[in-house]
Order: C-alpha cells, then sequence, then structure tokens
C-alpha cells in the first residue's frame, strides 16, 4: 500500500476510519468570539443562533502545520478534500498553502480536491478514497477515481429555513425570503403583488 497522506477539512463530515487522516477545524465565530469546529457542541450553537454566529476558513497556520506534519513523518504525497469552492475559500486557501509546501519541498507532491459537496457529502468522497489506497491504488490512480466519484455523486439535503443560510450570505435574502412560506404568502396578498 503506497504511503498518501489525506487531509481534510472538518466540514467534510468523515466519521471514524480505519487510515491515519488529519482534519483541520473551520473556525466558527459567535457573538465575536472565536472557536474551532468541534470546540462548541449543537446545544451552544442553537442557543446563540439568533446572535452574531459567523463561519469561517481554517486557520492558514493550522493547515500548514498538518501537512508539515505529515512531510516530518515520511510522506511524499498527500491529497487533500475540501468542502465545495462555491460554498467556502477553503479550497482556495488548501490550494494556496499546498504550492507554497511543494515549492520548500520540491520531492512532496499535494493534490487538493474540490469535493462540490459538504458534510456527509464530502465525507463520502473520502471514504471511497480511502478504500482505493487500502486496495493497493496508485497515488495517481487514487486521485483520478476520487474526481470521478464526484462527478457521478449528488446529495439532497432539506432544511426548514433559509434565514440562515440568507444571513450568513449563502443565498440571496429576496430569494431566501420568497421561499418562506408565510412571507411567500403575505407578499402574494399584497396589493399589486400579481405584477411582480
Amino acid at each position: 500500500m503506497e504511503k498518501i497522506g489525506i487531509v481534510v477539512d472538518s466540514g467534510c463530515d468523515v466519521g471514524n476510519v480505519d487510515y491515519p487522516l488529519k482534519v483541520v477545524p473551520l473556525r466558527i465565530f459567535v457573538n465575536g468570539k472565536e472557536y474551532n469546529d468541534g470546540e462548541i457542541d449543537e446545544e451552544f450553537l442553537f442557543e446563540n443562533l439568533d446572535g452574531e454566529v459567523k463561519t469561517s476558513l481554517p486557520n492558514p497556520e493550522a493547515i500548514r502545520q498538518v501537512m508539515l506534519d505529515f512531510i516530518n513523518e515520511g510522506y511524499k504525497k498527500i491529497i487533500t478534500f475540501n468542502i465545495s469552492s462555491n460554498l467556502s475559500g477553503t479550497f482556495n486557501l488548501f490550494r494556496l498553502i499546498s504550492q507554497e509546501l511543494m515549492e520548500k519541498f520540491d520531492d512532496v507532491k499535494i493534490v487538493n480536491i474540490d469535493t462540490l459537496n459538504i458534510s456527509v457529502g464530502s465525507g463520502l468522497i473520502v471514504r471511497k478514497c480511502i478504500e482505493y489506497i487500502h486496495s493497493g491504488s496508485l497515488f495517481e490512480d487514487v486521485v483520478e477515481k476520487s474526481k470521478e466519484d464526484i462527478e457521478k455523486s449528488k446529495v439532497f439535503y432539506v432544511i426548514p429555513t433559509l434565514k440562515y443560510l440568507a444571513r450568513g450570505g449563502r443565498i440571496g435574502k429576496v430569494k431566501a425570503m420568497w421561499t418562506e412560506p408565510k412571507k411567500r404568502n403575505e407578499i402574494k396578498n399584497t396589493p399589486g403583488s400579481d405584477k411582480i
């Protein structure tokens, strides 16, 4: 089995796996205080959801350090997996740090993979990648198969409200308002709304 390091951001819900992968936490800001993903529980988050809650990219130094840890452990080939670049700048940050490290260590190869997904969708791609490594696939094949899996995968989510997606800038406020049943009915019943 080829020695391949895997690094993911915490937005990729991989779960427990039989592989030495490293996870870099995304950051969460709650009412001005910074936390790493995993430091706070859901109850605390829900209690503060109507306050000022924001997510942010991982700390660049944390990304650099986990990759250096792999390199110092003798890994010359590393694959990183990130949540969709359409939702976060995390993939681009990983890519920039990877380029920096490959310039410093010319015998190290780092491939960055944008899962085009999030949560369990990203995690399933990573779990499949680990299966390829365990089966003896070579680095280039593992990368290619993982990219093919991304093209074939799709995960659907159902959420009760778009309020927090709009507040976080993931979707427009008008779209969020239009998709809320109560708000949509209010708009439809407003004089002149037939011209909207």
